[in-house]
This record gives C-alpha cells, structure tokens and sequence, in this order.
C-alpha cells in the first residue's frame, strides 16, 4: 500500500457535509465537549474509515490512548448524542452516516472495476 500514492490517497478520503457543525447531535456534543470533542469526534469518524468494515471495537481506553484524551470523553462522544450505533453483542460501534456515505464511495468504486 506504501508504494501507490493513489491507494492512500483513497484510503484518506470520505465526504462528509459542510454544515456538519450545526447537526443537532454535533451541537449537542459541541455544548458539552467544545470544539476539543468536536475533533475528537472527526478523528473517530477517521478511525471508523480506515477499517475494513467501517466498524471499530468498542475499547475505549484503547481509542483514548491513541487519540491521546480522556476515556469519559470518548466513551461519552460515542455513547451519549446518538452519532453512532453500539453493538454489544458484537462489542463494536460504528456510524450509519458513514456506512452510508461509504457504500456510495465502494459501489462506484466496484462499478469502475466491471
């Protein structure tokens, strides 16, 4: 993956709306967490898009760690403003938004394959 500029460009790359900030939800979470959980917020989106399925395990210590905050406040982005979906039997959470805006991206992407 490291020697084609073109795969990671893709792997970068998700759209997402201009006027996200002012979603109910987003405004929420900005009222609680600042513009600190704001972009803490983009970089768990970021997270969900760079796995395979677009779902991430449900560590957040883990995820804290990496995003170098603290585990009540991940914890409380994720669970606490209806932005992402929890599975527990599967102990995983992941976006629907993002499944969305994803299955547009990998159709055309399988299109252009054919």
């Amino acid at each position: 993956m490291a020697n084609n500029p073109d795969k990671i460009k893709e792997a970068r790359y998700f759209s997402h709306d201009s006027n996200a900030r002012i979603d109910d939800k987003i405004l929420a979470l900005r009222m609680k967490h600042g513009w600190a959980g704001y972009g803490l917020f983009w970089a768990i989106i970021e997270k969900l898009r760079e796995s395979t399925d677009y779902t991430y395990p449900k560590d957040y210590e883990i995820i804290a760690y990496d995003l170098r905050s603290d585990t009540g406040i991940i914890k409380s982005i994720i669970e606490d403003f209806g932005l992402f979906e929890i599975s527990d039997k599967q102990n995983i959470f992941f976006s629907k938004s993002l499944f969305r805006r994803m299955a547009v991206m990998d159709d055309k992407k399988t299109k252009k394959q054919l």
